[in-house]
């Protein structure tokens, strides 16, 4: 695992990604890695934590693999994807798939068959677009204005 700049691509894209995310969406990435659907409403309640973002470079190919969370750390540990694309792909399976802890192997058994499908309908051999300027604004996150 190592340290990641604030302004890494990698970084970048997730923030973009968080932003592109439909509030139901962001209520489940809560839930993912918070274990909670709601950040606390006053900053000096007990409960709350800031979010952790870590970067995994254990897992090779990088794309093969779902992000993992510690719901009792409010930590998100990512493989280094290799675009904006891929990033967001496996952050959306992993909310709307990983409902529980130790779900871990059946959702990456259920991700490689969807990707087998997602393949064969696939005719573009480029699936990491150029990325695209995020919209709305994150409400439940905010981007971090320090280093990681």
């Amino acid at each position: 695992m190592h340290g990641v700049e604030a302004n890494a691509p990698l970084v970048t894209w997730f923030w973009e990604v968080m932003e592109e995310l439909s509030g139901s969406e962001r209520a489940l990435f809560l839930r993912f890695v918070w274990g909670r659907t709601r950040l606390p409403r006053a900053p000096q309640d007990p409960r709350q934590r800031d979010f952790v973002l870590q970067v995994l470079d254990k897992y090779q190919p990088p794309d093969h693999f779902l992000p993992e969370s510690y719901t009792c750390f409010f930590l998100l540990k990512m493989p280094r994807y290799s675009c904006k694309a891929v990033l967001r792909e496996k952050l959306r399976y992993a909310i709307h798939f990983c409902k529980s802890i130790d779900t871990d192997e059946y959702a990456r058994v259920a991700l490689s068959a969807a990707e087998r499908v997602s393949s064969e309908e696939s005719d573009s051999e480029d699936s990491c677009p150029a990325p695209t300027r995020a919209t709305p604004a994150l409400y439940s996150l905010s981007r971090p204005t320090t280093n990681l």
